[in-house]
């Protein structure tokens, strides 16, 4: 799981546990430790600890799938 973080930074929040649900459409507060290693999503952290936060974004909208991609 990526997040996007102030100035416009990636970072990998894989080892989030639990994970937030993405699918819930809501914001989140985060705070993590910067383990210095880039992962292909962006800055990995760790000790990541989240929470809800009372703003409500688009949910998150699937993927096509590659046949759908191939009739359109």
């Amino acid at each position: 799981m990526v997040v996007r973080g102030p100035g416009g930074g990636y970072y990998d929040i894989s080892g989030a546990a639990p994970a937030p649900d993405p699918n819930r459409g809501v914001a989140i507060s985060l705070q993590g430790r910067d383990l210095g290693e880039n992962t292909q999503c962006g800055r990995k952290l760790a000790d990541v600890k989240w929470s809800y936060l009372n703003i409500q974004c688009a949910a998150l909208t699937p993927a096509p799938t590659p046949e759908a991609e191939k009739a359109g």
